[in-house]
């Protein structure tokens, strides 16, 4: 029988009753001890009564307990008085999702940053291990102060203890069954596996996620039906109708944020919370970053882009590659475009592959900026502070990018806040992040490699004892699998006829030697037993590499005219651990020209023909500017000196290029 006001059970006194569900009655209580207001969830005696039912509320307990977000109810205690169980928890003051949607279909903005904050606690209970199952406008509190907060896990299942099961294919098994036969959950918003009783992990939760995000939009179930067979009939082989565009006017992008967690296959939704969030971060510009415009927005070109001579990607394409050999049949191989939203300078993948973070100049100022996609979606999150950054590279665990800018190596969190400084890097040629937490760097374009630790301690030169004579740089470092040994590039900028120097190298941290793997005149990638080159017609490679550095087998063409720079031996490609590369699908580095630009931003001029230009040094009077030039076939690169008679401006102006010496693809400072 329900509660009575008065009621005490142990230091809580009930003052009035709140409401009630499947799982039991809630009442409003006053923690005697610390004078606050709780919430109280007790059962019914004739459900205290049954076992099965008790195990779930203490399931619940347990599940709540052990997530402590503000997206998520807090629980404060649990007790068992005169047989009665009980439940305390945080007193919320609003009312639940469902009764607002009782007034019809809420502001697309409006949805979307509920939706957001649902998402959070939905990835913070996942990474606990802990699905929710019963996800619903019911079980979705919205605070009179604008929080969201997620009710009722009790048909929660903890599946930590299944986390480090792992399945045939060598994937993470993470899932739980119920018992055969026994359908849990509420009908409208059950995944397709929850209706056919099978095994449910966190994708289920996407799905009805999916469903309450729809109804949010469109003020409808999104599976309907005048019983609950019918309407789980409809999850199963029906798709949701169309939001009428005449009523409520969605994104394509929101749109498919919906399609896709409501996809029937688990495998074609969202991989995780934590991905959804991103997704709906980035649509909406909330969160530590903003979002940029969809593919194809149109930038000015300012004079960061002539000053860098870059790669621009401008369609990149991405390949699932995995090792075989002469008895395995043909790797599975997947091609398709990553549409970005401005010119793409230096690039690299996340360790698995599934973010990709880039250089790209901010339309106001031409600075390089980094900014993160998440691969198969169009959302593009910026990281704030980055400005100057070039040739970025992840931490093992994928929460940090290092990088470098402004004379300095830094690092930056990916979900956002302000970057840290590593250590000095007067003209960074890039970097790598062993999984043993230490980072070997380039921090000039002349000279060894170093290392550091991620704190900035440690900072000292570590291939210096191993550059022999006429090598000039060793740079773009890639660490192997074992965190120890890593791979680099070493190239000779005097000796210019001389390329015994120039190739590929494997060396470790001790730096006792280095031996040549094969030789190369740009920068590379290694992934899933594969080393990613290109050759001398700038055509992407594959070819075995053993974890000691040794190739194996015979090459592999990827993709044919890869972009490159010659000027600084960077290849336009990435690579994850897991075998998956990016890279920008093309015939070489991008024409560009030199522009004069005075202090505040204002085109005066231009110098010269458009050319495969790198380097730039204004002279102290600034009427001159020494330039490298290419001459596209990777052969050969010019030192120009060009003046800019500043009394012409803004007509023509009086141009006078002389060619100061001529040499191969190298100089002093590349």
């Amino acid at each position: 029988m329900p509660l009575s006001v008065g009621t005490k059970l142990g230091p809580y006194e009930v003052l009035a009753p709140v409401g009630e569900g499947g799982m039991g009655e809630v009442y409003r209580a006053r923690d005697a001890r610390l004078n606050r207001s709780v919430a109280i969830k007790v059962l019914p005696q004739a459900i205290a009564s049954d076992p099965d039912r008790m195990r779930r509320f203490e399931q619940e307990a347990r599940s709540i307990a052990a997530l402590n977000h503000p997206n998520i109810l807090a629980i404060y205690d649990v007790g068992v008085q005169d047989g009665t169980s009980y439940l305390v928890m945080e007193m919320l003051e609003g009312e639940t999702l469902r009764e607002r949607l009782n007034g019809g279909p809420l502001p697309v903005r409006k949805a979307v940053e509920i939706g957001t904050q649902i998402a959070h606690g939905l990835a913070a209970a996942h990474e606990r291990g802990i699905v929710h199952r019963d996800l619903k406008p019911e079980n979705i509190f919205l605070t009179k102060d604008g929080h969201v907060k997620l009710l009722d896990f009790g048909l929660a299942k903890d599946q930590s203890a299944a986390a480090n099961a792992v399945a045939a294919d060598g994937m993470t098994a993470v899932s739980m069954r119920t018992t055969p036969g026994v359908v849990m959950g509420t009908a409208p918003y059950m995944a397709p596996e929850q209706v056919r009783g099978e095994a449910v992990d966190y994708r289920a939760d996407i799905f009805s996620f999916g469903a309450v995000l729809y109804e949010m939009l469109s003020g409808k179930p999104a599976f309907g039906g005048d019983s609950s067979v019918e309407t789980m009939n409809a999850i199963l082989k029906s798709d949701p109708a169309e939001i009428d565009p005449t009523t409520v006017k969605i994104s394509p992008g929101l749109d498919r944020i919906v399609r896709h967690c409501l996809e029937k296959n688990p495998a074609d939704r969202f991989q995780s919370a934590r991905d959804l969030t991103f997704a709906l971060e980035a649509l909406s510009g909330s969160g530590s970053a903003s979002s940029l415009p969809a593919v194809g927005a149109e930038r000015r070109k300012g004079p960061w882009m002539w000053a860098i001579a870059a790669v621009a990607l401008l369609a990149a394409m991405i390949v699932g590659f995995a090792a075989r050999s002469a008895s395995a049949p043909a790797a599975r191989r997947m091609d398709f475009a990553i549409p970005t939203s401005a010119e793409v300078t230096h690039l690299a993948l996340s360790p698995d592959g599934s973010m990709l973070a880039y250089v790209s100049p901010e339309e106001e100022t031409g600075e390089g900026v980094i900014f993160v996609q998440r691969i198969g979606s169009t959302a593009v999150i910026r990281l704030e502070g980055t400005q100057t950054a070039s040739h970025p590279f992840w931490s093992p665990d994928a929460k940090y990018i290092g990088f470098f800018a402004n004379g300095k190596l830094k690092k930056i969190a990916v979900s956002g806040g302000a970057p840290e400084v590593i250590t000095k890097a007067e003209s960074g040629r890039g970097g790598t992040w062993g999984k043993k937490n230490i980072i070997v760097y380039t921090p000039s374009s002349a000279g060894p490699l170093w290392k550091v630790n991620p704190d900035g301690t440690d900072a000292a030169p570590l291939t210096d004892k191993l550059m022999a004579t006429g090598e000039s740089s060793h740079r773009w470092p890639v660490f192997l699998p074992d965190g120890e040994r890593f791979l680099f590039w070493s190239g000779d900028f005097h000796e210019v006829r001389d390329d015994s120097h120039t190739g590929i190298y494997v060396s470790s941290l001790s730096a006792g030697k280095k031996d040549l793997v094969m030789p190369s005149r740009s920068s590379f990638g290694y992934g899933q037993g594969h080393l990613f080159y290109l050759d001398d017609k700038r055509s992407l490679m594959a070819v075995g590499m053993d974890n000691e550095g040794r190739l194996k087998g015979g090459p592999q063409v990827i993709a044919p005219q890869v972009g490159r720079n010659p000027s600084t031996y960077w290849a336009a490609l990435t690579v994850a651990e897991n075998g998956t590369v990016v890279y920008h699908l093309g015939v070489g580095a991008p024409l560009s020209q030199l522009t004069w630009y005075d202090r505040s931003g204002k085109e005066l001029g231009h110098l010269g023909e458009s050319a495969i230009i790198a380097n730039p040094t204004i002279s102290p009077d600034g009427q001159r500017v020494a330039v490298d030039v290419a001459d596209g076939k990777d052969k050969n690169i010019d030192v120009w000196s060009t003046i800019f008679r500043a009394t012409a401006i803004p007509a023509s102006p009086s141009i006078r290029r002389k060619k100061l010496r001529p040499h191969g693809p190298t100089m002093a400072r590349r």
